[in-house]
């Protein structure tokens, strides 16, 4: 609905209204009466415009006609009235302010539930110990492969040489230390390269060394109790000579499945001058000959003792071990496109007196073999 109220009609405008309907109905009717008698009385149809353009009035007609004209003049003379006058609009309602609605207060977040859980103390390992490394400073030398060296903090200088490549007074070895007795390093071997090593402190003072290729071998320190190659080690507890002669028997076996060069080196300097060879007093001559035969028949062996089968019976006193074990064998030929695998027992007899360790007694017995 408009707010602005209209605005009203002047009486004058009602009279002007009416009186222009009545003059027009009084018009029709006259035309139509005239236009009736005509057909009647069988004349030319009436022309209209002609009438009035040949100024054939009518009385009553010129009369309706001044009646409009006054008519239209006076509703002139109104517009132009009210065209002068101010308009008058209807007071307007004012809105009354809408009263802001306040919003919701926001949802605080509901944190979620935790579960309480006790602190945990971080569990600290104890420390490691770790021998210090300055432990092994001497001079060291091995009866067995004929070579020395003085260890200073884990830097070996070398006093003595088996080998053209690497001369005295040049570095060999460098240690350091991972355990109470456990070193690890590299050193060099007689084709003058360099090679992993972990080396072992025992409990008689000597250094067992395990290197890469296979090799094992002991340092004898000089002016300590091993200082002479021919005095015999005090080994000072029946576990560290169990152990020396758990070593030997992976070094045994190992230095056996290598190349028959390396094999024959250590048969060698490993039996004493007479041996109880499976069950016959046999020279180590003799010895010699029947291991180079079985290389040349089998070039390709491989031998590994079972650790948990090795059972020891060892003696502090005369420094002798005597070994029971259980090892398996896999040997081939190529030549002969031969191949022998099985499980044997076997025996050895260890005098850890002398240096290197000599084996006085030899057996074995086949538990199955298989071969092709």
């Amino acid at each position: 609905m408009n707010p602005v109220a209209e605005k009203p009609k002047s009486k004058s405008t009602s009279i002007f209204g009416w009186v222009l309907g009545v003059s027009l109905l009084a018009l029709l009717g006259a035309v139509g009466y005239v236009v009736a008698e005509n057909i009647r009385a069988g004349n030319a149809p009436f022309d209209f415009s002609a009438f009035l353009s040949a100024g054939q009035t009518d009385p009553e007609l010129d009369r309706l006609e001044a009646e409009l004209e006054r008519v239209r003049a006076e509703r002139k003379r109104q517009e132009a009235l009210a065209a002068t006058q101010p308009r008058k609009s209807a007071p307007v309602t004012p809105i009354a302010p809408v009263t802001p609605v306040a919003p919701p207060p926001p949802v605080q977040p509901v944190p979620p539930i935790a579960q309480a859980s006790p602190p945990v103390t971080p569990v600290t390992p104890p420390p490691a110990q770790v021998a210090n490394v300055s432990v092994l400073n001497g001079n060291w030398y091995s009866a067995q492969w004929k070579y020395g060296y003085t260890l200073n903090n884990g830097v070996g200088t070398a006093t003595s040489t088996n080998s053209p490549n690497f001369a005295v007074g040049q570095k060999i070895i460098f240690l350091a230390p991972v355990s109470q007795n456990e070193f690890v390093g590299e050193q060099v071997y007689t084709d003058g390269k360099f090679y992993k090593i972990r080396a072992t402190l025992q409990a008689d003072g000597r250094l067992f060394f395990q290197g890469e290729k296979n090799v094992n071998w002991f340092m004898d320190k000089q002016g300590g109790q091993n200082s002479s190659s021919n005095a015999p080690p005090v080994t000072s507890s029946l576990s560290a000579l169990k152990e020396q002669a758990r070593n030997y028997v992976r070094t045994y076996n190992g230095t056996w499945s290598r190349d028959d060069v390396v094999a024959m080196d250590f048969v060698r300097r490993a039996y004493a001058d007479q041996v109880d060879f499976h069950g016959a007093r046999t020279s180590k001559a003799d010895i010699v000959k029947q291991k180079l035969a079985f290389t040349q028949r089998w070039p390709v062996r491989s031998y590994k003792e079972r650790d948990d089968s090795m059972v020891f019976n060892c003696s502090t006193q005369s420094s002798q071990c005597a070994i029971d074990g259980i090892l398996d064998w896999d040997v081939r030929s190529q030549e002969r496109n031969a191949r022998s695998t099985g499980t044997a027992q076997f025996g050895l007899t260890v005098d850890f007196s002398v240096n290197p360790p000599r084996i006085l007694t030899e057996s074995s017995k086949v538990l199955n073999r298989s071969q092709q």
